[in-house]
């Protein structure tokens, strides 16, 4: 583990004109403003509202990403990064993309260690420099969710350092790297907290990382207020639908069990199954299927529109074949979907059974159509579901971390 660099009191005036700035650098892989509003973000806020201010710094981008396709994400990290930053809750968050020359990734040579260990040191403008412009020299944490990025221990002051594992990275076989995976388990060895989101994720950690102690479960968790906190009207798409609707609102990725839902809709004709989310991958797979919608990506902010005026959230997951990676997942969407009153029905793996929450879990194609039909007809008060997501309020979550960073 490391020794806290700050040995000296950590005092300085804040640009807010408090005496005391409490200050963390978030190390992240999605960025501030992404579609995909990920544990990072949340606890993010939380830890505003809690009297941090935060440096929200994402993965880089390269000139290499425009060779690809110019999807909207990207063009998000490029203005971000383009204005130098951007600032956001009313000023106590500031947020960056770096760009740089040779972006780590697991294609040609860019997935040497090389790449791995010094990307940093070409970007434009130096992103070290840039964190220190904006008064992030010197932060009571650093957080990490992700390893491409280690260098900051050794770049700023701090007096603690936490590594957040939202998932089992090796089970991403499309974008797993053996310089990232021995990345991982270096920093894990010099942060001073490594978090699992997941019981069986943590377990995972534990076993491989033997030697290290200190190790802690902190699963993901809900906006309640965002989901709860007023009755949003219909959303215009639902206005065409009368059959009662399945919703599922999430990364669309080769871990979703295409063949299942392909199975569902043409069993369950008189139910419309709507899709949030990048879309590319599902529309190759359910096109001419007049039942399933697919509406692409929304903002955070209309969510909660989508699944209070739907009848069941649905997470079908390819379990059979990427359950490597899928027994890991402690999913967020369970929570929002329960916190707007949604009855849920999910494909069984193993976090779910640890959560022992008012789901429906699934083995079959039969159990999940069955226990589709059971929600949406006889559906139990919405108080049933709200009353587990209150549990998981991540107000509470980030409460914990400073706990058991303050250990």
């Amino acid at each position: 583990m490391i020794c806290a660099r700050l040995c000296f009191p950590y005092y300085f005036r804040s640009k807010w004109g408090s005496a005391v700035a409490k200050k963390v650098l978030m190390i992240c892989a999605n960025h501030w403003f992404s579609f995909f509003r990920v544990g990072s973000h949340q606890l993010a806020r939380e830890l505003v509202k809690k009297g941090y201010e935060v440096a929200f710094v994402s993965a880089p981008i390269s000139p290499l990403h425009v060779l690809g396709r110019c999807r909207e994400e990207l063009v998000k990290r490029f203005k971000i990064y383009y204005s130098g930053g951007a600032q956001d809750l009313e000023g106590r968050l500031w947020t960056y993309v770096p760009c740089c020359i040779f972006p780590p990734n697991r294609k040609f040579f860019l997935k040497s260690l090389w790449v791995y260990r010094n990307w940093q040191k070409m970007t434009i403008p130096s992103v070290v420099k840039k964190v220190f412009k904006n008064g992030f020299r010197e932060v009571d944490f650093i957080y990490f969710d992700n390893a491409l990025q280690p260098f900051w221990l050794n770049e700023i002051n701090f007096r603690k350092a936490v590594f957040r594992i939202p998932d089992n990275s090796q089970g991403f076989l499309r974008e797993y790297t053996p310089a990232l995976e021995q990345q991982e388990g270096e920093l894990v060895k010099k942060v001073d907290l490594v978090i699992g989101t997941g019981i069986s994720l943590t377990e995972k950690l534990r076993k491989k990382h033997h030697a290290v102690d200190y190790i802690e479960y902190l699963p993901n968790g809900v906006c309640c207020d965002h989901f709860t906190g007023k009755q949003e009207s219909k959303p215009i798409e639902y206005h065409k639908i009368s059959n009662p609707i399945a919703v599922y609102v999430g990364d669309i990725g080769y871990w979703f069990d295409f063949k299942l839902l392909k199975s569902l809709a043409y069993q369950l004709s008189k139910v419309t199954f709507v899709l949030i989310g990048p879309s590319k991958e599902a529309e190759k797979h359910f096109l001419g299927i007049s039942n399933i919608k697919i509406l692409g990506p929304r903002p955070y902010s209309a969510i909660p529109g989508y699944l209070q005026h739907a009848d069941v959230g649905i997470i079908p997951f390819d379990v059979s074949r990427f359950g490597e990676l899928i027994h890991c997942v402690n999913p967020l969407k369970l929570y929002e979907y329960m916190a707007a009153g949604l009855p849920v029905v999910a494909t069984e793996w193993e976090e779910l059974k640890h959560l022992n929450s008012p789901a429906f879990l699934c083995k079959t194609v039969d159990d999940f159509r069955n226990n589709i039909c059971n929600a949406i007809q006889f559906r139990k008060d919405k108080s049933v579901y709200q009353d587990f997501a209150k549990k998981h309020d991540w107000s509470a979550r980030a409460e914990k971390l400073i706990q058991l960073l303050s250990k």
